[in-house]
């Protein structure tokens, strides 16, 4: 989006808070033309610039705003008389220290900063210019994808920790990632060191190879490591309840099958 100098007609500093909201309004001379605080009421905006329209139906106004407030840009982004400069809280913070003495927020509205921020310094700045509607819906997309896999390397650890404090041979007798389906079946199925040592070879192996896993030294590694390991301890919290716990896991776990690629 180009924008030409003489093209703005007047300069308008957002600041967005929960309950109210402070605007500041100047000309391209910097005289200030309206200074005051609205309630945050869906409507209360949308009548403030349907008539901040009718008082300028010529020419653009430069709207500036703290770049956090997403939602307030996909809102404004509807009038097309107004033109966006996402500040960085950052930046706004740095020219509120280098123009107050005190450096106290309070000593100047941050909307009287923004705009004049935007009226002085315009020419350094980039309008935003929205997305497209697909690339805001894989954007979101890629986000959800990315909580969702935090989140899962999350209750992995969780759950690693979990098993080598009662049943660490389980780490070796599972794939290297928790989320696999072999590795969640078989803590499904074998919760428990006892569990498995009381299950026949035959068994043990025809669940290997259900699972995708065809190597027979391996399998016969793992049977070796079966029979041979001693439980780290019997204490009843590690001995009985672990099935509970792991229930517990499974369910916020399952759901993020993610391939990591």
């Amino acid at each position: 989006m180009e924008t030409k100098m003489d093209d703005i007609v007047a300069y308008l500093g957002i600041d967005w808070a929960d309950q109210k909201h402070d605007l500041h309004l100047c000309s391209p001379s910097g005289k200030m033309l309206e200074c005051r605080q609205i309630e945050h009421a869906p409507e209360v905006p949308n009548e403030w610039l349907a008539k901040l329209r009718q008082r300028f139906p010529q020419g653009r106004i430069a709207v500036c705003l703290e770049q956090s407030k997403g939602a307030l840009l996909y809102h404004l982004m509807s009038y097309d008389f107004l033109v966006l400069y996402p500040i960085n809280p950052k930046a706004l913070a740095r020219y509120r220290e280098a123009f107050t003495t005190s450096g106290a927020k309070d000593d100047k509205p941050d909307a009287e900063f923004l705009c004049e921020l935007i009226r002085c310094h315009r020419d350094r700045l980039r309008p935003w210019v929205p997305e497209d509607e697909q690339t805001r819906n894989i954007a979101a997309l890629a986000e959800a994808r990315r909580k969702a896999v935090d989140e899962r390397t999350r209750v992995s650890n969780k759950l690693k920790a979990t098993l080598k404090s009662y049943f660490p041979q389980s780490l070796q007798l599972i794939s290297v990632n928790l989320h696999d389906p072999l590795s969640l079946a078989f803590l499904k199925r074998w919760p428990r060191l006892e569990s498995i040592q009381g299950t026949s070879d035959a068994k043990i192996k025809k669940f290997y190879t259900s699972q995708g896993s065809r190597s027979e030294q391996r399998i016969t590694e793992r049977i070796q490591l079966i029979r041979s390991a001693l439980p780290v301890t019997k204490d009843i919290i590690f001995g009985v309840r672990p099935r509970r716990c792991q229930e517990c896991v499974f369910k916020t776990y399952e759901p993020l099958h993610l391939n990591p690629g």
